[in-house]
């Protein structure tokens, strides 16, 4: 299983296809192995941590966000 946790909160936000903490801006795509955050804000700033669950030891991957203010773009495509 994979798991999605916030580093500043120590809580997993996400583990497999389940939103633990039931933020709506938060899902999850390819099977867990990517998180997606909308409408993003300074206070979501952070390090977050996917961990892939194996039989022997778990396998770490640490990703940093940085939201450094409001955009102007809207939305892109």
């Amino acid at each position: 299983m994979i798991t999605w946790t916030n580093v500043s909160s120590s809580r997993v936000i996400y583990a497999g296809p389940i939103n633990i903490i039931g933020d709506k801006r938060l899902t999850s795509e390819a099977g867990g192995r990517v998180l997606v955050l909308e409408d993003v804000a300074e206070e979501d700033s952070g390090q977050f941590v996917c961990t892939v669950n194996t039989r022997r030891e778990p396998i770490s991957l640490s990703h940093t966000l940085n939201v450094l203010g409001e955009s102007d773009f809207g939305c892109l495509n």
